[in-house]
């Protein structure tokens, strides 16, 4: 069983990181292209009503975790009847999720072409929501269902590959009709043309490899907790999509161009990491339902310190070389103000510390600690809100950086102290104590090669020189550090890559 776990974890997490690579690629051509063929005002659009629709997740919230959750024991037992049951409950959920959004899509149509009115006519606006908002019901009422069978049963890679596919095949139709001079519906339209494949290919898959019996009694008591789990995924949203929500009221278009210029960067970054880490949550749900406490720890706190050496590696090293990035891929697109090194800085902070939290999140996903964490969910949304407002009159685009850290880090202390109190019992000061090193040696390294190597770069090839010896200053300096204070866990990680090439 351990060897099937093992290797159903490595190929979720390599299958998270080439996907996240397609996933960097297209997300950097992409906005390229629509910025060279449409201008920021269009990227601006284009992305508020993206961020908008990607609320449609808020309805179904809480229903994938819990979902999976419930399904680790009877997958391990081999129960098809209990598997079945808790299918029927998520499908007839969703089903009714589906009709609601198709409902706040029409209502959102109508409604925000009116915060647009002075750059794009009324139907412009709202017939472009109705053909985003597309994608977003039919991923509801067809694909859920079945992604959260294939990620409970430590088969996320099925669902990663069929999800990749789908996602290079919109991408590919999106760059030629903008390149043959179409206009920005069309795009859309062949955008989602592509990712409606997705709900055929789970669908082949689930039938030819599982037995669900759609007659089955629907089981909503396995699914109770979905509401406590509701407030913790609005969490994960409200911090990802707050600020463009409230850019949108409070700033012009291509401010928010310039906004999400930069968080691509950085978001690429950060689902990097979540991709690769999202793979063990049904190994560790798998390891607690078996009663396996002792391997479930120690492989814990191997994933912690890579999480921690990772981060510290990549956000440094993005610290240093977003901004001549960011004014190399802008290059030429003069209708906006690109070049923000205190800006890119910030955001960059604030996505290190999310990631940082992902391996107390997925701990508490996988053994349904839903409760404990719903209120420092609620309090996130509270704080990123009031801190973004608060903050918006005096510090600009900067505030709302600084209400998703400011919201981030209440978040991310409850995690904490419900996964080592809680769950695995280990000692707070053990995780505080990575945070100090860590953090730390990430301010001093972006402190002292900034000064070395300057923020500008003249050409890509430029850049990537830089990069270069950058990141290899980066990483033995965070290897240094980690062979000091977590040799261990060093040791540990170490020794099962190696094993794993030898085999």
């Amino acid at each position: 069983m351990s060897k099937t776990r093992s290797g159903a974890a490595k190929l979720n997490v390599i299958s998270g990181l080439i996907n996240e690579v397609v996933i960097i690629v297209f997300g950097l051509v992409v906005p390229r292209v629509i910025l060279t063929y449409f201008g920021s005002t269009y990227n601006g659009l284009l992305n508020s009503v993206v961020q908008f629709m990607s609320f449609s997740v808020v309805l179904r919230s809480g229903l994938g975790v819990v979902t999976t959750a419930a399904l680790y024991k009877p997958l391990a037992q081999g129960d098809e009847k209990m598997i079945s049951s808790i299918m029927v409950a998520t499908d007839k959920f969703m089903q009714k999720i589906g009709w609601l959004l198709a409902g706040i899509i029409v209502v959102f149509s109508l409604l925000y072409p009116l915060l647009v009115l002075d750059e794009f006519d009324y139907l412009f606006s709202a017939s472009l929501i109705l053909i985003i908002g597309a994608a977003s019901w039919v991923e509801n009422m067809f694909s859920v269902k079945y992604k959260v069978l294939l990620q409970a049963d430590q088969k996320t890679y099925i669902q990663t590959l069929v999800t990749m596919i789908a996602y290079v095949l919109s991408n590919v139709f999106a760059i030629v009709l903008m390149v043959s001079g179409c206009n920005i519906h069309i795009v859309r339209t062949g955008m989602l043309l592509g990712l409606m494949t997705t709900p055929f290919m789970l669908k082949l898959y689930v039938d030819r490899n599982y037995t669900i019996d759609w007659k089955q009694p629907a089981n909503d008591m396995a699914i109770k907790s979905r509401w406590d789990a509701f407030a913790q995924q609005i969490a994960t949203i409200a911090n990802n999509n707050m600020p463009t929500v409230l850019m949108t009221f409070l700033f012009p278009l291509k401010e928010i161009s310039v906004y999400t210029v930069y968080h691509m960067v950085v978001k690429n970054i950060n689902q990097l990491i979540s991709n690769s880490v999202i793979g063990f949550r049904a190994t560790f749900g798998n390891m607690y339902a078996r009663g396996e406490y002792d391997h479930l720890k120690k492989r814990f706190k191997d994933v912690e310190w890579l999480v921690f050496a990772v981060n510290a590696i990549l956000y440094s090293v993005t610290a240093i070389m977003l901004t001549p990035f960011v004014m190399l891929y802008t290059d030429g697109v003069t209708d906006a103000n690109y070049n923000r090194f205190g800006f890119g800085l910030l955001m960059t902070v604030s996505c290190c510390v999310y990631t940082t939290r992902l391996p107390y999140q997925i701990i508490a996903e996988a053994v349904g600690r839903f409760r404990e964490t719903r209120l420092s969910a609620i309090l996130e949304v509270v704080v990123n809100v009031v801190v973004s407002l608060v903050c918006a009159p005096f510090m600009g685009l900067n505030a709302m950086v600084v209400g998703s850290l400011a919201g981030g880090l209440v978040r991310v202390g409850n995690l904490i102290w419900v996964c080592n109190r809680g769950v695995l019992k280990i000692p707070m000061w053990e995780t505080v104590k990575n945070y100090a090193i860590y953090l730390g040696v990430s301010a001093v390294l972006v402190f002292v090669v900034s000064r070395i190597v300057g923020i500008r770069c003249d050409n890509l090839v430029d850049w990537i020189v830089t990069a270069i010896p950058v990141t290899a200053v980066v990483t033995m300096a965070v290897l240094l550090a980690s062979a000091v204070f977590n040799f261990k866990q060093l040791r540990s990680v170490a020794s099962v890559l190696l094993k794993k090439r030898k085999k």
